[in-house]
């Protein structure tokens, strides 16, 4: 059997080894220098991986920062986009608005001319109706004037038969004939100035009492020209030898309330010898409203009289209705202008809701933005996660894809472990 002579390093002293001895201790040495190498080398490896991760680490942050800034220039710049849109929005809205506000002025401006132009209008053509309507009258009062005329000689000529009739009989025959004297004279001029009257009896009797004749007369139209509530007193009447004309006022004012007359009358003979009763017609409205006191001889003309205040009064009602049917066309366009102005206001209150809604639409469209903004922020956070698990990195999964050099890890971990290193074996797939 071979032997080998070996001299130890410290004490110097020589030492036979047999063959098999010599190999155990060469063996020896040759893990150890090998199990050295593989420590080193898988030192240097994971340095390396190291450093190549955090490079990468890094070179992914400042992409992502860079990318991140980018993002903020671009909002930057949105935001800009938008404050801009938004203030030309505006603007343009605005401007919209003035022209369409210019352009209702002078549609306002057209009206106010039109309507000042159709009051104009109106009123030429009411000043001209009514100077027509004033001429009508000045000929109608010409054409009443000959007609009074004309009755006042036919009411002289009855006045002065009146007196031939008083003449030619006695008090005693007056007295008898007086109301007959009355219903003769309506009767007579009934069908020339009497054609829509009537003149009849007071056959009604009402709380008592009644008067002794009514005359009423209607327009053709069927509305009441004048009533009269007729009382007959004379002296031929011997129960009335002491009575005066005031003594039957009160009567008779009740008799016209109860029967719905206007004006009331007392034709009378009574105290023949009072001046006042003796020069024509007595108004005694001061005594009670609408009452008059006469002679015999006024009955005809003083019913005329207060006939034809009646038509006139209905003439003017009618004239009157018809301004008033004229001014209704200056209301109604006095309305329709006060709904033109009332529309205008409210478009523009529309307009001002609708600005509105599309400048907060456009306030919601920049908190979206900055949602967005929020969302980057967090997947920046994200990646901050993935570089963590980045540095996890293990030589298994760096020497995955190299069988040689994992065999040689392998051979290295299954005689010395490296301190700290955790084998996952997971990753051998």
């Amino acid at each position: 059997m071979s032997t080998h002579e070996i001299v130890c390093p410290h004490c110097h002293k020589t030492f036979s080894l047999t063959g098999s001895e010599f190999a155990d201790i060469v063996g020896q040495v040759k893990q150890e220098a090998v199990a050295t190498e593989v420590a080193a080398r898988v030192k240097d490896i994971q340095a390396a991986a190291k450093a190549s991760a955090d490079l990468e680490v890094q070179k992914a942050k400042s992409a992502a920062e860079l990318e991140i800034a980018q993002i903020r220039r671009d909002l930057e710049v949105l935001k800009s986009a938008q404050e801009v849109s938004v203030k030309l929005a505006a603007e343009k809205a605005k401007n919209e608005a003035e022209k369409e506000i210019g352009q209702l002025k002078a549609k306002l401006e057209v009206a106010d001319a039109k309507k000042d132009l159709e009051v104009q209008t109106a009123k030429s053509e009411i000043e001209k109706a009514l100077s027509i309507e004033i001429q009508n009258l000045k000929d109608q009062a010409n054409e009443v004037a000959d007609q009074r005329r004309k009755e006042t000689q036919a009411l002289m000529s009855e006045l002065e038969g009146y007196k031939n009739f008083r003449n030619s009989k006695g008090s005693q025959a007056i007295g008898d004939e007086f109301e007959k004297w009355c219903e003769h004279e309506f009767e007579k001029l009934r069908a020339g100035a009497f054609r829509n009257a009537t003149f009849i009896r007071d056959t009604t009797v009402k709380d008592g009492t009644k008067g002794d004749y009514i005359f009423r007369e209607n327009s053709t139209s069927g509305a009441e020209v004048v009533s009269i509530m007729f009382e007959m007193k004379n002296k031929a009447d011997s129960s009335l030898a002491t009575k005066k004309n005031t003594d039957f006022l009160d009567k008779l004012d009740k008799d016209r309330v109860k029967k719905g007359c206007e004006y009331a009358i007392l034709v009378t003979t009574l105290e023949p010898d009072n001046d006042l009763y003796n020069t024509g017609i007595v108004d005694v409205s001061h005594i009670h409203d609408k009452m008059f006191v006469i002679r015999p001889e006024f009955f005809i003309p003083l019913t005329i009289l207060l006939r034809n205040v009646g038509l006139a009064a209905i003439e003017s009602k009618n004239q009157l209705m018809e301004l008033k049917a004229q001014s209704l066309d200056i209301v109604e366009f006095d309305k329709e202008l006060s709904a033109f102005t009332s529309g205008f206001g409210e478009n523009m209150r529309l307009w001002g809701s609708h600005y509105d809604k599309a400048i907060s639409r456009i306030q919601d469209s920049i908190d979206e933005l900055e949602d967005v903004k929020v969302w980057l922020e967090k997947a920046k956070t994200q990646f901050g996660y993935a570089s963590g698990k980045v540095k996890k990195l293990t030589s298994n999964s760096l020497t995955k894809k190299s069988p040689g050099l994992r065999a040689i890890l392998d051979e290295a971990r299954a005689n010395a472990p490296i301190e700290g290193e955790v084998v996952d074996h997971q990753d051998e797939d």
